[in-house]
């Protein structure tokens, strides 16, 4: 990822052991690859790679949107089985999305290709605090993100054409 107003580092002035050193601290370094300027290493503070982060934030703020704009587009979203049923394409629409833009992969632990698991609830599963208040609990969305591959272990480069040392 380019980083507006940085200089990237070229790589080969991090000694080995630098490198390893960022490893281990869960850090990142901003090196120049082709001429681009690219964060490498790929972790937070948490070890988590940053790719998942921004598969999560960009999978949260769509499912935010798209519900706003189905509450936005109807003069109410009434709170019955129709209205809670409603909510399924738009989830589901953002799942597919998300498939379209590799953020989001086949379920792992589907033998069928299967994409997401929606569960909604039942409106007779609703307490009537819960209706008072207009809270719709319970919803739970299964997806698995698609992740990113970031290195190659074992790879050779091999040209397709040999090169021609005699000139």
């Amino acid at each position: 990822k380019t980083l507006v107003g940085q200089t990237p580092t070229p790589l080969s002035l991090l000694s080995l052991t630098q490198q390893r050193t960022v490893r281990g601290k869960n850090a990142n370094v901003y090196t120049a690859i082709g001429g681009n300027g690219m964060t490498q290493l790929g972790r937070m503070g948490s070890g988590r790679p940053m790719e998942r982060m921004r598969e999560i934030d960009w999978l949260e703020a769509r499912f935010a949107e798209a519900v706003m704009l189905y509450r936005q587009n109807m003069p109410k979203v009434p709170f019955t089985q129709a209205g809670i049923d409603g909510l399924r394409p738009v989830l589901q629409n953002v799942v597919d999305v998300g498939l379209a833009r590799a953020v989001l992969g086949p379920l792992a632990t589907s033998t069928s290709g299967q994409t997401s698991i929606i569960t909604l609830p039942r409106i007779g599963d609703v307490s009537s605090a819960d209706k008072a208040l207009g809270n719709l609990p319970s919803v739970a969305i299964t997806v698995q993100l698609a992740g990113s591959i970031v290195t190659m272990v074992g790879c050779r480069a091999k040209p397709l054409v040999p090169f021609d040392t005699s000139t």
